[in-house]
């Protein structure tokens, strides 16, 4: 499997699993978030469409993701800086990308004074809703 081709140099105990979702799997390693993406992106890579890291994994709920978004945005956003929220959803329990997008923005712009930026952010918010489980993620954008 490719990813753990990539990986198994860095952290011999990595290992997938799949979900419910055809295409989507999830990835354990002892490696941070980042740096795991890091490897996977520097990776060649014949098979893997797209690659998210997840700080945060927790059961899907509004109101697990709404506390989990907070908390993470609270240790990085300051009033100063600006973020976008974006949501990708498989499966039912939330009813739409749009309205997680909407109330998660909502959130942490009450919560830590940050500015919604469509358009050219800072950071973006990822949630990522996999069935009954969310993995949530704060990625500064990188410019060039």
């Amino acid at each position: 499997m490719e990813i753990l081709d990539c990986l198994l140099p860095y952290d011999n105990n990595a290992d997938t699993t799949r979900t419910e979702f055809p295409g989507v799997l999830l990835v354990y390693t002892v490696l941070t978030p980042f740096d795991a993406y890091k490897k996977l992106k520097n990776c060649p890579k014949a098979y893997i469409q797209s690659i998210t890291p997840i700080q945060v994994y927790i059961k899907t709920s509004m109101q697990e993701i709404l506390d989990s978004a907070v908390k993470l945005a609270e240790k990085t956003l300051k009033p100063e800086n600006t973020f976008a929220v974006r949501c990708k959803k498989r499966g039912k329990l939330v009813k739409s990308s749009i309205e997680v997008e909407k109330a998660v923005g909502k959130a942490i712009t009450q919560s830590t004074g940050a500015k919604v930026d469509l358009e050219n952010p800072q950071y973006i918010m990822v949630v990522e809703v996999v069935g009954r489980n969310t993995g949530i993620c704060l990625k500064p954008v990188r410019r060039t």
